[in-house]
């Protein structure tokens, strides 16, 4: 289970976007007067896209992180319960001294 698990956590932690972010770029390359202003366009839009790009990880980096963080503390809460549930079923069953007590147990 546990690999399982950090096979999902490594997918969402490595996230990125297949998008391109082409509707973020400020010049028309197509418009430039010479060689030496198209490149210096693309390497603004370039910056632009990029820019966008992480923003657009991160927010679901981050939103993930939070959602895995309320799993995590869900997760560790059930446990926790589930182990306190545990010691008190095997308190009550070393407090039922005969058998007859432990076979009227309704855990048993």
């Amino acid at each position: 289970m546990f690999q399982a698990v950090g096979v999902f956590y490594a997918y969402w932690e490595s996230y990125c976007t297949c998008k391109s972010y082409v509707w973020r770029e400020k010049f028309d390359t197509r418009e430039a007067a010479n060689r030496q202003i198209r490149r210096l366009m693309e390497q603004d839009n370039k910056k632009l896209r990029d820019k966008a790009k992480r923003e657009r990880n991160e927010e679901v980096r981050v939103g993930f992180y939070c959602g895995g963080f309320v799993i995590k503390v869900l997760y560790s809460v059930l446990l926790t319960v589930r182990l306190w549930v545990a010691s008190a079923v095997h308190w009550v069953s070393l407090q039922c001294q005969t058998s007859s007590q432990r076979a009227s147990l309704p855990f048993n």
